[in-house]
């Protein structure tokens, strides 16, 4: 299978969703009657509540651009950003809210990906170590997820096993300071990545202008922070994630 991830935050053009393609080219016996040019597209929802929500299945034809329901499960509270594993086996999703089994925590959950159907089973769910997390990726090796908690102010490690399963963080980085804008009283943390050596974490955090650096363990689960961060940003508009729209032959 083919799959071209395309995310989206509430505050762009598509409100309140996460979006995940999953191409059925070189797909054989797909069960939801896609052709050759069709593609799967998970969609996650978001809500003002703690309330269960819908992670979506659409059919998107590349031809016409039309979308057709497949199918629709629960994905938990506001699962608003969604990332595939490197082999495509597994989806997981940030649930996010601010309180978690009584901790001011969010939370992150797995899903197993049926490879002949795009349905999901879910495998566990785990805390992420702070507040309303927004976004999640994965190591370069698939080893361990990476997320960003906007109103904690938190970046954390969580490993994940060969099964797909998340252990509980194992790494939570605080964030310090606040930036020259009213909106800007605490650090939010809203994006984090791995370079592509697979050495080193990134995170952005919109609270205070800047991006943090920290070296990556993914055999200890750490993340240690370097004693300069990577960029601070200028008076003016704050460091984000950019949102871009892959075409299908696009690296994933």
């Amino acid at each position: 299978m083919l799959f071209a991830p395309v995310s989206s935050r509430r505050r762009s053009i598509i409100s309140g969703i996460g979006l995940l393609v999953l191409g059925m080219a070189g797909c054989t016996r797909p069960a939801v009657n896609a052709s050759p040019q069709d593609y799967l597209v998970y969609v996650g929802t978001n809500v003002a509540s703690n309330q269960e929500n819908t992670i979506f299945l659409y059919r998107l034809s590349s031809t016409t651009g039309a979308l057709t329901q497949v199918s629709a499960q629960p994905g938990g509270a506001s699962p608003t950003y969604l990332t595939l594993d490197g082999k495509k086996r597994f989806l997981y999703a940030v649930n996010e809210t601010q309180t978690f089994q009584g901790a001011k925590s969010g939370s992150v959950r797995s899903f197993a990906v049926d490879q002949r159907t795009g349905s999901l089973t879910l495998l566990n769910e785990q805390p992420s170590a702070g507040a309303a997390p927004c976004y999640i990726s994965l190591d370069g090796k698939g080893k361990v997820a990476l997320v960003a908690n906007y109103v904690g102010g938190t970046s954390s490690l969580l490993p994940i096993g060969a099964d797909g399963q998340l252990a509980p963080p194992s790494a939570v980085a605080r964030h310090t300071g606040q930036g020259p804008h009213k909106n800007q009283e605490a650090p939010h943390a809203h994006c984090i990545i791995t370079d592509p050596a697979n050495e080193y974490a990134f995170t952005v955090d919109l609270g205070t202008d800047r991006v943090h650096r920290y070296r990556l363990n993914t055999a200890q689960g750490l993340l240690t922070e370097t004693a300069e961060p990577a960029f601070v940003a200028r008076p003016g508009p704050a460091p984000g994630t950019s949102h871009s729209i892959p075409t299908a032959n696009a690296p994933t």
